[in-house]
């Protein structure tokens, strides 16, 4: 007897460093969330971090790390964001076409972003370091 064994939600794509995109195909190590500096250390005296979106769409947005740059396009207006670098085993991730700010829905070939549901407790984040990285 054949067991089938179910793609649980946590599963996770990973970057194709060609194209710069994220796939269903492979296993992506980890998973990231760009914040303030000063919205991190509010949540780390919280204990956990919950931004807005939480709240208002359900979800925290996050992404791969060949992602990251047009993500940050987001924040422009940020000058201390940070980088958090997410163990995504022990949270709630489903991969997700992009949540589109006008509402429009995603089309077929746009990559697919990892969303958290539920607050990122402080035992998930596993680094943090500033964004953009620091030249020597």
């Amino acid at each position: 007897m054949t067991k089938t064994v179910p793609i649980l939600p946590t599963h996770r794509p990973a970057t194709r460093a060609s194209q710069g995109r994220v796939t269903r195909a492979t296993i992506a190590p980890m998973i990231h969330h760009l914040v303030a500096a000063s919205a991190w250390e509010q949540a780390k005296a919280r204990g956990r971090y919950e931004p807005p979106t939480l709240a208002t769409e359900g979800f925290i947005h996050c992404c791969a790390a060949a992602q990251l740059d047009a993500v940050a396009g987001f924040y422009a207006e940020v000058d201390d964001l940070v980088v958090l670098d997410l163990d995504d085993s022990i949270l709630p991730v489903r991969w997700e076409p992009p949540a589109h700010p006008d509402g429009r829905p995603a089309g077929p070939d746009e990559p697919y972003f990892p969303h958290v549901y539920g607050p990122i407790e402080l035992a998930a984040v596993v680094g943090v370091r500033p964004y953009p990285p620091q030249r020597l």
